[in-house]
């Protein structure tokens, strides 16, 4: 399925620059509101799906840009809620959308993401023990787990010593307490 996957959804910002990556169409020296009209117009012209992921408390011009571009293009929007408290100002918009809600992975499925990440080279095989307490930490949730295994492909956090894994229990629980700055 032709995607143009827009995986940073948290600033207008962030999104353009992510948009214009995707699309190989740099353009950071304009300013911000002809970067993002550039942009809605050339996402209309490639007849391709715009899917916006890992949406949360959205901005007043984060949910013009999602609105403008649904307007012009098919549009998929990934949110780990639909309550207006945690996507903001979007929250009027989700009536517009079907709505399809994806269950939180059980073990087994965490267990297969992480043996092809260790398969494709990405993460060390000395996390393959440490499954469960992943499994744990991410709730099930696959966002959260990608985010873990990104963690330890940076090489962050070394399990060989269990000061590893509490650090990297300690950095997860301080990442989801603090609010994203917009």
């Amino acid at each position: 399925m032709p995607l143009v996957v827009c995986a940073q959804s948290e600033t207008l910002g962030g999104i353009c620059d992510h948009l214009e990556t995707e699309l190989n169409s740099p353009a950071p020296q304009l300013p911000l509101v002809r970067r993002k009209n550039r942009l809605i117009k050339m996402l209309a012209e490639i007849h391709r799906i715009v899917v916006f992921d890992g949406v949360g408390w959205t901005t007043p011009k984060v949910s013009s840009f999602f609105e403008s571009t649904m307007e012009r293009a098919p549009v998929w929007i990934c949110t780990r809620s639909e309550l207006a408290r945690d996507i903001g100002h979007f929250w009027p918009l989700l009536a517009r959308f079907e709505k399809i809600e994806l269950r939180p992975f059980r073990f087994s499925e965490t267990n297969a993401l992480l043996a092809a990440a260790i398969a494709s080279g990405q993460i060390p095989p000395s996390v393959k023990p440490f499954a469960r307490q992943l499994h744990r930490l991410s709730d099930g949730r696959p966002l959260a787990l990608v985010e873990l295994l990104e963690q330890f492909a940076a090489g962050r956090y070394d399990l060989s010593h269990r000061a590893g894994l509490r650090l990297l229990k300690l950095d997860h629980r301080i990442k989801n307490l603090l609010p994203v700055v917009a």
